[in-house]
């Protein structure tokens, strides 16, 4: 009587980390889906342009502030004159591709490269990798690791 009581309680635990586990699963899948590319377009725009120093400020204000920020996000990032000549590099420097407007240049498996136009005429060129900002993968491997343990 003992030992199957002892094998419900790990069987009824087991059956809950597995329903958490799925859970967890359908609501990351359900609210990690990309927005339409215009939608967060602008909003990088208008961030951009509130971060960056003005278009008359030394280009070594610059360089400090785009470092800071493309540094963490382990992306490349170059700032462009209007006239199109290069202000700044920070990683490797990203070849401002034709064309007007801020848009999506390219996708490539989890890299995505950017092309941002702001009001000043600056353009920032961008290439990234997106997979670390993705935690799917590592939220269900993280919950499948703590599913294992307690079952152990």
């Amino acid at each position: 009587m003992r030992r199957r009581l002892y094998l419900q309680f790990w069987l009824a635990l087991i059956l809950v980390l597995v329903l958490v586990m799925i859970g967890s699963g359908l609501l990351v899948w359900a609210f990690d889906r990309d927005r339409e590319p215009a939608e967060w377009l602008g909003e990088l725009e208008t961030f951009a342009e509130a971060v960056l120093p003005p278009a008359d400020a030394p280009v070594a204000d610059l360089e400090r502030v785009v470092a800071a920020f493309a540094a963490p996000l382990e992306i490349d990032l170059s700032v462009y004159a209007p006239d199109g000549t290069r202000l700044v590099a920070i990683g490797e420097p990203v070849a401002l591709p034709p064309g007007a407007g801020s848009r999506v240049v390219s996708e490539r498996g989890p890299h995505r490269s950017l092309l941002l136009e702001l009001a000043d005429g600056r353009r920032l060129a961008i290439d990234g990798d997106r997979d670390h900002r993705r935690p799917v993968a590592h939220l269900l491997a993280a919950l499948a690791l703590l599913a294992a343990a307690t079952a152990i």
